[in-house]
């Protein structure tokens, strides 16, 4: 887990958010390795409950991916579906803070 390493060192995520993400990996050690930066930038701009959404919304994605086997990438190469009311913009591909919502 070297890209939550850094931000638990840098002092950009915290030790719950952590947590989180650890349950994530060890519920799919590979895909979480294909996925750990978008992880690690979703515990970076969310609470620790909305982390927990996100990554149990990851999971379900994950699961989705392995009963569909004949899809060769999950999202056509994105790691991560959009959350639900997330600021997720599929187009771009990024993370876009929505206007009056904290991110």
């Amino acid at each position: 887990m070297p890209h939550t390493r850094r931000a638990l060192d840098a002092g950009e995520v915290s030790t719950s958010a952590v947590r989180v993400l650890v349950a994530s990996r060890d519920a799919d050690p590979e895909a979480f390795r294909r996925c750990e930066r978008e992880l690690v930038e979703a515990a970076r701009i969310h609470q620790v409950r909305e982390l927990q959404r996100v990554a149990g919304y990851w999971l379900q994605a994950v699961e989705q991916e392995h009963r569909e086997r004949d899809q060769d990438t999950l999202f056509g190469g994105a790691c991560m579906p959009p959350p639900p009311s997330s600021a997720w913009y599929g187009s771009t591909g990024t993370w876009t803070p929505r206007p009056g919502r904290a991110s």
